[in-house]
Parts: structure tokens; C-alpha cells; sequence
């Protein structure tokens, strides 16, 4: 996972023509374990400069190369893009929150 990211390797295994792209990927990762674990769990692809929907699923579609290449999904490094989801879990975070405004007397009710 710490080996340099080499464009080279995009180019062979990924096909992937845009310099533009992969100049930008070179300036993005330093690691091939980098670039994989964006490459296979980022939410969005395309948030990297000249990545656009083409090439992005051009990369998407390095995930079983880059598994194999890796030896297995384990040792792909994981990654967090912060990007935050839909779907939310109905916890009781939320009602903590209400009983301290209640309890807040510079919080006043309008109307």
C-alpha cells in the first residue's frame, strides 16, 4: 500500500488515456494505497480536478484489478470522503438536544 502511485500502472492495467486525469491523480496520491481506497470507497470520483464521468468509471472499474493487485479487499487501505449520508439513524441524540434548550433560559419561545 505504500508503494509510489505510478501513472504508468493507470495506464497499463486501467487504460486510461487522459494526461490531464492522471497528472492530476499523481498530484492527488502519493500511494497506490492511496489512490485505491479512493478508488474503491470514495463516494464521488469525480471530485478530483480533470476526473470527470467517464474516466471515473473507468476507474471504477479498476476495483477487481486493484484487489487482485493488492492481494485481497483487506489490504486496501479504507477511506473517508466525510461525505455524509441520506439515511440517518433515529437515535436519542435528538431529544438530548431539545431538553437543553428547554433548560436554556436565553432560549425563548417566539409567538
Amino acid at each position: 500500500a505504500a508503494e509510489p502511485f505510478s501513472k504508468q500502472w493507470l495506464s497499463t492495467h486501467g487504460r486510461l488515456t487522459s494526461s490531464a486525469a492522471k497528472r492530476a491523480l499523481g498530484e492527488e496520491f502519493e500511494t497506490m494505497g492511496e489512490f485505491a481506497a479512493w478508488a474503491c470507497y470514495s463516494t464521488s470520483l469525480t471530485t478530483v480536478d480533470h476526473v470527470g464521468e467517464s474516466t471515473a468509471t473507468t476507474i471504477r472499474n479498476l476495483r477487481p484489478t486493484l484487489v487482485r493487485w493488492f492481494g485481497g479487499e483487506e489490504y486496501i487501505p479504507r477511506y473517508d470522503d466525510d461525505q455524509e449520508t441520506l439515511v440517518t439513524d433515529d437515535t436519542d441524540e435528538d431529544d438530548g438536544n431539545e431538553e437543553a434548550a428547554e433548560d436554556d433560559p436565553s432560549i425563548t419561545a417566539s409567538g
